[in-house]
């Protein structure tokens, strides 16, 4: 099965989706439809390169619930791998252990978590970085609800809904920068699997959201 891009040939000529800070590939001849859809294709696996994610990763969920091994870090807090919002179903862990209350919670970065809670529904305190709204209750403090190294089994449907609008947006880019660009600057962005500096030839607008995916990971065992 192949792996999709993450933008499409109708994504390039929907003018309406154009940021006014620059455009797409707009007039474009045609005939080269079969030359933008490599390029997008490519754009799309160099943008997984540089986020050092799976080719494929931000690709839409095919809906399916599955399970996934994540495991807890001594800490009340549980940072899971991306999935559909309200599709988590289920938390088990290993005989002898007992799973704790939880609250999921998808902060302010976009990062989801279980956060524990007690009986109420009161979640531990998540200072510094407590960017949700909600009940809090400062007597759990820092405690392990979800043990060092424990594997937690959790059910839901992992991956993206879609893919992501900005991810759409700067393959979209970058694929307009190929497009356009007959330069040292279009090689080097091509060359990028060959090159020991991965991120040599790609705009910045590209790093910058990449980095904010780099940064997000969950310890997943399986």
């Amino acid at each position: 099965m192949s792996i999709p891009a993450y933008a499409s040939l109708d994504d390039l000529r929907d003018k309406n989706h154009t940021p006014p800070e620059w455009s797409y590939v707009m007039p474009y001849d045609p005939k080269d439809d079969p030359v933008l859809t490599n390029m997008l294709l490519r754009s799309s696996r160099i943008f997984d390169m540089v986020a050092q994610r799976a080719p494929g990763y931000f690709k839409a969920t095919d809906g399916s619930s599955t399970q996934a091994v994540v495991a807890g870090d001594g800490t009340n807090y549980l940072r899971l791998p991306v999935y559909v919002a309200g599709s988590l179903t289920q938390v088990t862990v290993p005989s002898g252990y007992q799973v704790p209350n939880y609250s999921e919670v998808t902060d302010e970065l976009g990062q989801q978590w279980l956060i524990r809670s007690d009986a109420s529904g009161l979640r531990a305190p998540y200072y510094p970085y407590d960017y949700y709204e909600g009940p809090v209750s400062a007597p759990l403090g820092l405690g392990k609800g979800f043990p060092q190294g424990l594997p937690i089994t959790i059910t839901a449907k992992w991956g993206f809904a879609a893919t992501p609008e900005d991810v759409k947006e700067v393959v979209l880019e970058l694929t307009t920068v190929l497009y356009r660009s007959k330069d040292a600057l279009a090689q080097r962005i091509l060359d990028l699997d060959k090159s020991p500096q991965l991120k040599a030839g790609v705009p910045d607008r590209v790093k910058e959201v990449a980095n904010r995916y780099a940064q997000k990971r969950a310890i997943v065992l399986a």
